[in-house]
């Protein structure tokens, strides 16, 4: 994902355009010879959904998995998002000393897990690493980038299936708000909440459940 890990990072917001992100994920589907596969978002990650459905042919998915996911920018993000992880956007998007940093970067990956008193602290360092990886204000244009959703809620209207997978204890994204913000424009969608290990992290804390859900939801849509 642009902007993020190993990708590139533009230097403006110019390069955080919805079609950008669209010809990324085409240019990922062509490399790994895929066609027609379940699209699986997970906290940011979801919004690049929007971002193909507005951008390439109407059949390019299968389905969608918002995990812990944010459907796209704008609004929404205060809709869904926990006043923790609210609160603490602005203090990551900063360009501010080291010190003021680490102490918002470190609260950021605490709001990762159930208890992360719990969590090893070579994991946590790891993590934390991740998101020193990326520049303020590569976190300001992922986060604050225009996004149009109206693709997405056009193939929702065609009975395009949505499967919210969520933690019930995620102290970054409300899984059941994110239901209720698609619940008017898919016919076709389905809300799964995890009890144990249910954090924003749920990949990690209860992996099992989580690849068992998706592979339901794989073979339910059918995905090749």
């Amino acid at each position: 994902m642009r902007g993020h890990g190993r990708s590139g990072k533009p230097d403006s917001i110019e390069g955080y355009a919805s079609n950008l992100y669209a010809d990324d994920f085409a240019e990922v589907l062509k490399a790994f010879g895929l066609r027609k596969p379940v699209f699986i978002g997970w906290s940011l990650g979801g919004t690049i959904a929007a971002d193909v459905a507005t951008h390439l042919p109407a059949d390019t998915l299968a389905g969608v998995v918002y995990l812990a996911g944010l459907p796209y920018t704008g609004p929404m993000v205060y809709q869904i998002g926990t006043p923790e992880i609210v609160s603490l956007l602005p203090r990551l998007s900063r360009e501010e000393s080291v010190s003021s940093f680490v102490e918002a970067g470190l609260e950021f990956i605490d709001t990762l897990f159930i208890n992360p008193t719990q969590i090893e602290w070579e994991t946590k360092c790891q993590w934390l690493g991740m998101v020193a990886s990326q520049k303020p204000k590569y976190r300001e244009f992922s986060v604050s980038r225009t996004q149009d959703p109206a693709g997405l809620f056009k193939l929702a209207e065609q009975g395009f299936p949505l499967l919210v997978l969520g933690g019930a204890h995620d102290k970054q994204v409300r899984s059941e708000s994110v239901a209720q913000q698609m619940k008017p424009y898919f016919k076709n969608m389905e809300l799964y909440l995890i009890e144990k290990g249910g954090s924003h992290a749920i990949f990690y804390e209860n992996p099992e459940e989580i690849m068992a859900k998706i592979i339901e939801f794989m073979d339910r849509v059918g995905a090749k």
